[in-house]
């Protein structure tokens, strides 16, 4: 047991509470209270903070190899319900009775903690002991998402770059990532690392990479295997988890003639545009290319002036969104115009084949009468895919609407897509759902929160249709953010909450394609 207490070394600290400097302060100007049980009294709720430490170092000076005090002390810095000075007395006390137990115990429970206040002071003592060997649970705690936290102030980010002072930060991932594990629980770890990492950056560094120095575990690495192989094949890079899972999903032997059809599908695309290709936008491409080939030739300006012209206003617009934040609430936020300089060239490619889809008479039949059926169905919504698919003797594909039952139902208000409509989802450019709870739904016209958050964790092209009259259905497309990764700095821009234009760089996209009247 290591004699000198680690309470003494120096650290930066960058925010302590205004209750912590007040509880040390008592602590140490005042008698401190002597309890005939030390180790109970350190876990009563009945006692203030400063009775409590007063208690945890009685129990450290008098009983230190007591395991219910060492227990104690493990539960204060892993469960809920204790302040920062307790949290801080128990994680020094730990130390100073078995440094490297308690490095593990820290390192292993940092991923999962959600106090702020005490994964910083985690981070600052990380950094101020040069404590390498936490390294891998930085990168894991720093892979989850903090909303309410700007990036560049996340202290994870901040220990790693000042343990590792000559490396950039996708470098200090990328080195995580390379270190192969058969654990499934390491396996998911690395799988929201690279995500981390393809958030951190510019794209063609990841290239650079993958496909750079020869790697001593290739062959043997699933992962990383996995990746080379896609961007060497189509010359794209998965930046989610989702499609990591979604292209493992295709690069399956079963999928070997979509695979042929996203080599040749994408091969001819120019380097400019390739980089923006997501997942999502493979069977985009692939159905254009099938029936529409002469819009691979189109522009971005051309995309955009023929959308434009053809959402000229001879279609009624509804323009009521029932997003929970906010964000898109003005009614100039739905519209094609506002998004058309954001989204990128495969973007525009979807909107414009989804726009084809839409306008299609059979299919506008057959979605009202899916709606008719979803309104008399108060157990779910209804929901599916929409696509483009060769009938039997037809002589070229015709867009095709294609139902699935929910995963499982008791929500009239939500579609719980099942897992068939998630892997025929990988071949087909849209997800759908309805707004049908009654005939004129307009006041819930477009995605919900819920729907915008289901399309970017999915990283699916999205179409909600809400019944707005006894035959009319306003249909809005939606995608996850028209995020650009140039550099880390504009991925992690705090943005004011009044700020419309810059919200626009990470909401996802909501683009409304008018209302049809569906005749009998």
């Amino acid at each position: 047991m290591p004699s000198a207490s680690l309470r003494s070394t120096p650290s930066i600290r960058l925010l302590l509470p205004i209750l912590f400097v007040i509880a040390i302060t008592a602590v140490g100007g005042c008698a401190a209270t002597h309890f005939d049980d030390p180790v109970e009294a350190m876990t009563s709720r009945a006692l203030t903070q400063a009775e409590v430490i007063n208690a945890m170092r009685q129990a450290e000076a008098e009983q230190p190899d007591n395991e219910l005090r060492l227990k104690a002390l493990r539960n204060m810095i892993t469960e809920t319900g204790y302040t920062l000075a307790v949290r801080t007395e128990a994680c020094n006390e730990l130390l100073a009775y078995d440094e490297q137990a308690a490095r593990v115990l820290l390192r292993l429970r940092l991923p999962y903690m959600m106090t702020w206040d005490f994964i910083e002071y985690l981070c600052d003592e990380a950094t101020a002991n040069n404590w390498t060997d936490f390294t891998s649970s930085l990168i894991r705690s720093l892979s989850r998402p903090a909303p309410m936290l700007d990036f560049n102030d996340r202290p994870e980010r901040k220990a790693l770059l000042t343990l590792y002072p000559d490396r950039d930060l996708q470098e200090i991932i990328f080195e995580y990532i390379r270190q192969p594990s058969p654990n499934a629980i390491e396996a998911e770890w690395r799988l929201k690392a690279w995500e981390l990492l393809a958030k951190t950056g510019q794209i063609n560094p990841l290239f650079d990479l993958l496909l750079g120095d020869p790697d001593p575990n290739a062959g043997t690495d699933p992962l990383l295997d996995e990746l080379r192989y896609v961007a060497d094949e189509l010359g794209i890079i998965p930046i989610t988890r989702e499609e990591i899972l979604w292209l493992r999903r295709l690069a399956q032997p079963e999928y070997a003639d979509w695979w042929q059809q996203c080599k040749d599908t994408v091969a001819p695309i120019d380097q400019e545009r390739r980089a923006d290709i997501r997942v999502r936008h493979l069977a985009v491409l692939i159905q254009v290319r099938a029936s529409f080939p002469e819009w691979l030739d189109m522009s971005h300006a051309d995309l955009c002036a023929e959308m434009t012209n053809r959402l000229d206003g001879s279609r009624d617009f509804v323009f009521v969104h029932n997003v929970a934040d906010k964000v898109l609430s003005d009614e100039g936020l739905q519209t094609f115009a506002t998004w058309q300089d954001k989204l990128a060239w495969p973007d525009l490619l979807a909107v414009r084949l989804a726009d084809e889809i839409l306008s299609d008479p059979r299919v506008q039949q057959e979605l009202m009468a899916q709606a008719e059926a979803d309104r008399g169905d108060t157990s779910t919504e209804h929901g599916g895919v929409l696509t483009m698919q060769q009938p039997e003797g037809a002589a070229e594909p015709q867009p095709t609407v294609i139902p699935f039952s929910p995963r499982y139902r008791g929500n009239d208000y939500k579609f719980f897509a099942p897992d068939e409509m998630v892997v025929a989802g990988y071949t087909a450019p849209f997800h759908y759902h309805f707004h049908a709870q009654k005939a004129n739904n307009r006041e819930y016209a477009g995605p919900g929160l819920g729907d915008l958050q289901y399309a970017e964790a999915m990283g699916i092209n999205g179409i909600v249709l809400t019944t707005v009259g006894s035959r009319s259905i306003n249909m809005d497309y939606y995608q996850p953010a028209p995020r650009i990764f140039q550099t880390e700095q504009k991925m992690t821009d705090k943005q004011d909450s009044s700020d419309n234009e810059g919200l626009l760089k990470y909401h996802p996209a909501v683009i409304e394609l008018g209302t049809y009247e569906v005749k009998r």
